[in-house]
């Protein structure tokens, strides 16, 4: 048995790039713990406001509480249920600390963090996260970059409970502006965490090739977590409800636009084998 309850791996990034499905994978593991609330966010002395949102963590916490309260109120035996009840007080009251983050884990199974937001921290916050874990093991998984911020967009919109069918150009104009600004680069992201953790405490993969095969990908974590697959609780169900919208031509070029420096960082990297999803809005880069 440990001595401290401390989380043996994170997942930490992308946002919508398939942590919820290896959430609702992994939660079902019988040696795994995952905490009741996916998305930690804890930062480690983040230095800004996460995503540069003053009051992302606050929002956060709201949106958790507010859904307890409700979960409660429609299955009343969940109150008796006092693990979990403590659990939710300690998660949404606790003063965040080293200390808070970890009571938040038991010390008899394998635990983990499923915090996408993660990858937005820089590199002193993962220092400080290195020191404090130095046996911490990494997930980290990249999506096409547009494809990944209009998700994320259009989730914000979804969560914020703006009516999509008739939001507004202006505010979504503003919600893109948003997550273009928080949206940190690529390669900035994979320099920052292979630079500072050992490579073999890092399992990395990109989000197209993982959804081809999902029981591939649910196998090739389990194994790179030294866990035996449970393959019977694999689902290869997609996950979140939130509607899909189609980019229009105008965020699409401006998308392109924004990212075309990292993408093709990231193609004359030998270290990255992109996956062909990629090059369909940037075709120019498979002729260099």
């Amino acid at each position: 048995m440990r001595i401290m309850n401390k989380p043996d791996f994170i997942y930490v990034g992308y946002p919508r790039t398939g942590s919820s499905w290896i959430f609702q994978q992994l939660i079902k593991h019988s040696k795994v713990f995952l905490p009741f609330c996916k998305e930690i966010d804890f930062y480690w002395g983040y230095g800004q406001p996460p995503k540069g949102d003053p009051e992302f963590m606050t929002k956060r916490i709201k949106r958790y509480r507010d859904s307890r309260i409700k979960g409660y109120s429609d299955k009343f035996r969940d109150v008796l249920k006092w693990k979990r009840v403590l659990w939710d007080l300690k998660f949404v009251y606790g003063r965040r600390s080293p200390k808070w983050y970890y009571s938040l884990f038991p010390n008899n199974k394998m635990c983990g963090d499923i915090s996408p937001n993660m990858a937005f921290i820089g590199k002193d916050e993962i220092r400080r996260l290195y020191s404090a874990l130095p046996d911490i093991k990494i997930i980290l998984t990249f999506r096409e970059p547009i494809d990944q911020l209009w998700s994320a967009v259009m989730r914000e919109i979804h969560t914020t409970k703006y009516d999509l069918d008739a939001i507004s150009d202006e505010t979504l104009s503003e919600e893109v502006d948003r997550a273009i600004h928080a949206f940190p680069r690529y390669h900035e992201c994979y320099e920052n965490w292979f630079s500072i953790i050992p490579h073999e405490q890092i399992y990395f993969s990109f989000f197209e090739d993982a959804m081809k095969d999902p029981a591939q990908r649910y196998t090739s974590i389990c194994q790179f977590l030294d866990l035996e697959p449970e393959t019977s609780c694999i689902s290869i169900k997609p996950v979140g409800g939130t509607k899909k919208f189609v980019l229009t031509d105008e965020y699409e070029q401006l998308l392109v636009d924004e990212f075309r420096e990292s993408v093709e960082i990231l193609h004359q990297d030998e270290r990255f084998d992109l996956p062909s999803a990629w090059y369909k809005r940037y075709p120019y880069l498979r002729s260099s």
